[in-house]
């Protein structure tokens, strides 16, 4: 799974470079704020479990769905409804969203083992 998180974060830095033209330091900025929200992720998602008593598959399921709601919200950006305007991945904001909204939901699958 850590191979699965690297390269999806490299994928994106190089996303947010080639395609959203971000400056240097805002792609170190985007490197560093994944990690960090998956360490708030990673103390959050088992207290969460904890008080609504679920099991550890029920996270888990629930984890990898929201995590590919990723996929999905940069798929808007092909549909000309969306150009120019907030919606599937345009724009540097949309970017660090997406990298905290990642970090918080993925990285809890690589420390729990999942």
């Amino acid at each position: 799974m850590c191979i699965g998180f690297t390269t999806i974060t490299s994928t994106a830095v190089l996303f947010a470079k080639t395609t959203l033209m971000l400056p240097p330091k805002s792609l170190i900025v985007i490197g560093l704020v994944t990690p960090l929200a998956g360490i708030a992720g990673s103390l959050l998602w088992p207290r969460l479990q904890h008080a609504l008593q679920v099991s550890n598959k029920t996270v888990l399921v629930t984890l990898v769905l929201l995590a590919s709601l990723v996929p999905a919200y940069g798929c808007l950006g092909f549909l000309s409804f969306f150009e120019n305007k907030i919606g599937g991945l345009t724009t540097a904001g949309e970017m660090y969203g997406l990298a905290i909204y990642f970090g918080v939901h993925v990285f809890f699958d690589i420390t729990s083992g999942g």
